[in-house]
């Protein structure tokens, strides 16, 4: 049956006079790269310890439409290896990345509870996430997590949508225009494409993002017998919704070095301060009250994180094309009875590519409110499959 349909289409091909070698060439093309993973990252604090496990993939996918003009001749492995100059001949982009991710993370913290006794909360959160980058300029995330903490009958999901667009600020390169319609110009024009590249805007320099965001969460909390929230007099269940949006602007002065800043402002259902005095000291120790440098790959839990808004300045160093420094500078202002109304915290993240597979890391966060401070570390370790 295959074969028939194959005589028949070369022949409607022949009648029309489209050679079979030019129609079966495939005009166009896909070229997809795929890349997984796996990473963790152990944090210690003052009475508390959390691990994360992360399982993250990456599909690339170069697209273009190969007419007659030098992409044809370019062919095999070189065309693979130059995208951006195939790219700008063919006059038809289509760069796309997707990464996804699936983390889980086990939390515990030490705390007392309503009678004076050393009581431990044990905490698991799942987060699963992807991320959509189109022609290297326009960019999404959405993630969705969930967390629970048996021993208090607390739960909360949460979920997370980022966008943003980059514009490039670097000047468009002048050349010589080159005139007529002879078969000179033609080919000297031809010529003058091939030697130039058309780079994306993330991939000139300078360049800005623009972007927004946009959180949800919603707590649950049951009555428990047991933990540090037991006795508190909560008789039913209660919840509250925590929504925050702001707007994210990212400042690429080079490939080596960017600035980025952010802006949340929380609102929520009812007052998160009624919430929070009928589970009285669930949470209290919290890991990276601060912090908590975020990308798509980050499990950290948010366990009753209460702000009504919170800056973020950061800078990202690549010192060398496998070490790279984050910094990041957040101020957070929180209910009051959290018991630290005002909070500051400065952290870094190094990290190391020791070879094409392998990658370590480390981080340092110290976090400073109105009522404590905090100094805590942790270490990670990345593996490409």
């Amino acid at each position: 049956m295959k074969i028939c349909l194959a005589i028949i289409a070369i022949l409607i091909l022949s009648a029309l006079g489209v050679s079979p070698e030019r129609a079966f060439a495939n005009p166009s093309s896909f070229a997809p790269e795929f890349e997984t993973g796996i990473d963790t990252m152990g944090t210690f604090g003052n009475n508390y310890f959390l691990q994360t496990v992360v399982a993250r993939g990456n599909v690339h996918v170069d697209g273009y439409a190969a007419e007659d003009n030098a992409a044809t001749m370019l062919g095999g492995a070189e065309a693979k290896t130059n995208d951006y100059r195939r790219l700008m001949i063919d006059q038809h982009q289509f760069v796309s990345t997707l990464t996804w991710m699936l983390g889980y993370a086990y939390y515990r913290s030490g705390g007392q509870d309503a009678l004076g006794d050393q009581v431990d909360d044990e905490s698991h959160a799942f987060k699963l996430g992807v991320a959509w980058d189109v022609a290297r300029a326009f960019d999404v995330t959405l993630a969705a997590a969930y967390q629970i903490i048996p021993v208090e009958n607390y739960s909360q999901g949460y979920g997370e949508l980022r966008m943003g667009y980059t514009f490039s600020l670097a000047e468009k390169p002048m050349h010589e225009e080159i005139v007529g319609d002879d078969a000179e110009a033609f080919y000297l024009r031809q010529q003058q494409r091939e030697n130039e590249v058309a780079l994306p805007a993330k991939d000139t320099y300078p360049n800005v993002r623009v972007g927004g965001n946009f959180v949800f969460t919603h707590q649950d909390k049951s009555p428990t017998t047991s933990g540090r929230s037991a006795g508190a007099g909560l008789t039913s269940d209660v919840t509250l919704n925590q929504a925050g949006s702001g707007p994210d602007l990212t400042f690429a002065l080079n490939s080596k070095l960017r600035f980025r800043f952010e802006m949340l402002l929380y609102y929520y259902d009812n007052n998160p301060q009624t919430f929070l005095s009928e589970n009285t000291t669930i949470g209290e120790t919290r890991p990276r009250a601060g912090l908590a440098i975020a990308d798509i790959e980050d499990t950290t839990p948010l366990l009753l994180t209460f702000p009504y808004r919170s800056f973020t300045e950061e800078v990202t160093i690549d010192l060398t094309p496998t070490t790279r420094i984050d910094a990041a500078l957040q101020q957070s202002t929180y209910f009051a009875t959290t018991g630290y109304p005002l909070t500051n915290s400065v952290g870094g993240v190094i990290s190391q590519k020791l070879s094409t597979k392998l990658r370590i890391g480390g981080a340092l966060d110290l976090t400073n409110s109105t009522s404590y401070s905090e100094l805590v570390g942790g270490f990670s370790l990345g593996y490409d499959l």
